[in-house]
């Protein structure tokens, strides 16, 4: 249904952050909502529907011409997404649509539900959407592309961008004085209490469950105990890591867990973390992470002087001379961090099969390892030997070249099953057939009918032949069609066998060595499991498997 073909295909961008929801006026609340939003870019399609064809239409069936045409229009939502960066899945996948030119037009309520960030909004406006042959329209803000062809967006829409950043920033100020205000009274507003406590009232409890794990790790260190020997001394007595306990009182997986089942466990870094947190002494500690600007969800860690410390604000689990004795334990112990050196051919595609954790590349040895079987001690299962990276380059890079050369010789043999096969009738002349013994069939049923309607054939014998011709028919058209399938999966097929192997031969130098291209196009990853086991997973398995698939399906020998 094209009722409006300057349109083409019309998407509805509806967002709402967080912010919005939270208004206090909740009239300005309501009319933000997803719902009202959808409702407002309806009723706007229905004006030009009704404008454009008003006349040429009663109003019943005009009624049922917008409601399927409305149903055409295509939605991405974002609930609860700020305004003031890009990073917004449906924002995303609704570009990604508007490049393969799935959609034509966009339509939102106003620029700021676009955007807030004045430049980046300018840039999509003025850029990005005439670049890509996307109409845009703003129904509240009164703008439509169409209206701006080779021009610049004009002062009035520039000024309401500009006043829809100042106000992201402003709203973004009243929330850190706000949140600087509970944290004055001992309020925190951190997602969730230290592991050891539980929030009662806006306020930390001590929790009678965990806190004895919490004064156990305390009582460890300041006796000389390293943090490697007290998390192997947690994990020999089963006591559950700080996620698990979290995960059964919510039901949800903690959000900074990474690794595998069986390997959550006590390690070394969930150590460190219990004993620099100053919050055990009673002290509220807030303000320690800042954004990079407005907007971001990137983080940094504030100085150590800015930080909002506010003294007995909770019951204590260890005392100030308890917490700075344990410092002493542990100040030679720093903060673990994956140590990738951005020169190594295999950076970030390497995993422990036991953990799943990224194994890191120690430049010094040139060695890979498993940080998360050294961290967690004896009770963990991965492997603890370090792995030549020299050898392991070499032998990714050999069994490549070994997987190029089975591809290519999985295209020869389909290739020859395709020309060798003389019982087999090309796919042209299988159509030409087709057609010909159809119109034949076609002509033949013509015939039957006249036949029975001149009476030189009773009804039963029409009834009997035409379910013959009916029958050939059939038979002629699955015939053609399975020919056309299987044509279609070969050419298939060999494309991508084909495809693959451009990439490669673009990024090789030789038939040995690796390239950076090369590793990020071929490798999907390589799971170390012992010093034996390594499997390597390629980006193109399911081409091999597929042509593998097809030639024993047709009884080829490979």
């Amino acid at each position: 249904m094209n009722l409006l073909p300057n349109f083409g295909r019309i998407a509805f961008y509806l967002r709402l952050s967080l912010a919005d929801g939270d208004l206090n006026s909740s009239d300005k609340a309501e009319s933000n909502s997803i719902e009202n939003q959808r409702g407002l870019l309806q009723e706007y399609v229905r004006k030009i529907i009704t404008n454009a064809y008003g006349e040429e239409y009663d109003e019943e069936y005009l009624e049922i011409l917008v409601n399927e045409y409305l149903k055409t229009v295509e939605e991405y939502i974002d609930d609860g997404y700020t305004g003031t960066n890009f990073e917004r899945p449906a924002f995303k996948r609704m570009i990604e649509d508007a490049k393969r030119k799935e959609i034509n037009t966009i339509i939102v309520k106003d620029t700021s539900r676009l955007g807030r960030d004045y430049i980046e909004v300018g840039d999509y406006m003025e850029q990005i959407f005439p670049l890509l042959g996307i109409r845009f329209i703003a129904v509240n803000s009164y703008y439509d592309s169409d209206n701006y062809k080779n021009t610049t967006l004009g002062l009035e829409t520039s000024i309401i961008n500009l006043v829809n950043s100042e106000y992201s920033k402003d709203l973004s100020r009243k929330i850190k004085s706000s949140r600087q205000a509970m944290w004055s009274k001992g309020i925190p507003t951190c997602g969730k209490a230290p592991f050891g406590y539980i929030t009662e009232n806006k306020r930390y409890v001590i929790d009678t469950e965990t806190a004895p794990i919490v004064r156990f790790v305390f009582e460890k260190a300041i006796s000389g105990y390293g943090t490697k020997v007290i998390a192997n001394l947690l994990n020999a007595d089963s006591v559950p890591p700080p996620g698990v306990f979290y995960e059964r009182r919510t039901g949800k997986p903690p959000s900074i867990r990474v690794v595998a089942d069986e390997e959550y466990i006590w390690d070394t870094w969930m150590i460190y973390r219990i004993l620099k947190n100053y919050s055990y002494t009673g002290s509220m500690v807030q303000g320690k992470y800042q954004s990079f600007k407005v907007g971001s969800r990137g983080k940094r860690k504030a100085d150590r002087e800015d930080w909002i410390i506010l003294e007995n604000t909770h019951d204590a689990i260890v005392s100030v001379a308890e917490w700075e004795a344990a410092q002493l334990v542990i100040k030679s112990t720093s903060k673990r961090e994956i140590r990738l050196s951005t020169d190594y051919v295999l950076l970030g595609k390497i995993r422990c099969g036991t953990c799943g954790l990224l194994m890191q590349y120690k430049e010094l040895t040139s060695n890979i390892f498993c940080s998360h079987g050294h961290s967690a001690g004896i009770k963990s299962k991965c492997c603890r030997a370090h792995h030549d990276a020299t050898k392991l380059v070499s032998l990714v890079a050999f069994e490549l070249h070994r997987q190029m050369e089975l591809l290519e010789h999985l295209s020869l043999k389909i290739e020859e099953s395709k020309s060798g096969n003389t019982e087999l009738v090309s796919l042209e002349t299988l159509r030409k057939q087709t057609t010909t013994e159809l119109e034949i069939l076609k002509a033949e049923k013509v015939r039957q009918y006249e036949a029975y309607a001149e009476g030189i054939i009773d009804r039963n014998e029409y009834i009997r032949k035409k379910d013959e011709i009916a029958e050939k028919t059939k038979k002629l058209e699955d015939r053609l069609k399975e020919a056309e399938e299987v044509t279609l999966h070969e050419n298939e097929l060999l494309s991508d066998i084909h495809n693959i192997q451009k990439k490669y031969d673009a990024q090789r130098k030789s038939d040995t060595a690796l390239t950076r291209k090369m590793v990020l196009a071929m490798i999907d990853c390589i799971i170390i499991y012992d010093e034996q086991t390594i499997e390597i997973k390629f980006t193109f398995d399911d081409i091999g498997r597929r042509a593998v698939e097809y030639l024993n399906e047709n009884n080829i020998t490979l």
